[in-house]
């Protein structure tokens, strides 16, 4: 089976050159990757080609597919030839710069020191457990407009109560 096994949307430096998207045939046997394709969340598509032993990876660099992972709110998406979602792998807030968004588990990602075409980090993943991505969870949050107009209105209201207080305090003396 072709699953997304780990990919780079904040490396080190230069964008252009670091990106990088991994599939992964964590099968046996050899498969035909004709008609499968990688998209991300702004439907930036790259057709794969050719085919990929089993147990192996196919590392797809950004000059390459011309898929461009933002650092935000990133989603990665595998399709096979009739259109139908293979899987997906994405993150809410922000990635950290230098870390891959790596396979745990069937159903779970976490940023990792990267291994490009090679198996993710075993005993970094033992270590970081606390670190599993939750889906649909975002990793840090960063306040919104709407969140300023909050705090905003929030401050604003206490001010008035705390004016309000201290005329009350010193209406009677």
């Amino acid at each position: 089976m072709v699953v997304i096994n780990e990919w780079l949307p904040n490396p080190f430096g230069s964008d252009e050159d670091g990106e990088w998207i991994e599939i992964l045939n964590s099968g046996g046997e050899k498969i035909n990757l004709s008609g499968l394709y990688v998209e991300n969340k702004k439907g930036q598509k790259y057709f794969l080609k050719g085919e990929l032993e089993g147990n192996k990876f196919l590392v797809l660099k950004r000059k390459e597919t011309r898929i461009v992972l933002t650092n935000q709110d990133e989603k990665i998406s595998l399709y096979d030839a009739k259109n139908n979602l293979v899987e997906g792998s994405g993150f809410f807030g922000e990635a950290p710069e230098g870390k891959s968004f790596s396979r745990a588990s069937s159903d779970h990602f976490v940023f990792l020191d990267p291994t490009p075409g090679l198996p993710n980090g075993k005993e970094e993943l033992l270590t970081s457990a606390a670190a599993l991505y939750p889906i649909g969870k975002p990793l840090n949050v960063n306040p919104g407009p709407s969140d300023f107009l909050l705090m905003l209105f929030g401050a604003a209201g206490f001010l008035t109560a705390l004016v309000i207080f201290i005329l009350k305090s010193n209406e009677s003396r």
